[in-house]
């Protein structure tokens, strides 16, 4: 997609994708990651996980306990641990593939 001048791109949450800007421009975003980052958002979701843990640690013996606290950690952080992996995982492969293709040139 190209963005012309005056145009909004709504990119809904849990969405995975990737900036390339062609001039000099504003943005206003939020839940913003990249390697520079990556760091603060480990943190930050690990954090949130142990809250979720605390609020519900009266429930830790039900059936499901982790997966369920995955689930509230996806509902209060917009993505659980697996999540963040495939997140990890979407962004690093391409560019481990051109790292690759470089060094064999």
């Amino acid at each position: 997609i190209i963005q012309r001048k005056g145009e909004t791109i709504f990119v809904p949450s849990g969405w995975h994708h990737q900036v390339h800007n062609l001039d000099d421009v504003i943005s206003v975003n939020h839940n913003w990651i990249n390697a520079c980052n990556l760091h603060e958002m480990w943190f930050n979701l690990s954090g949130e996980l142990d809250r979720v843990r605390e609020s519900i640690s009266d429930c830790r013996e039900m059936e499901g306990w982790h997966a369920q606290c995955q689930l509230i950690l996806s509902s209060l952080a917009g993505m659980d641990y697996s999540m963040f992996c495939k997140f990890i995982l979407i962004v690093s492969l391409p560019r481990l593939m051109k790292i690759r293709q470089l060094s064999q040139e």
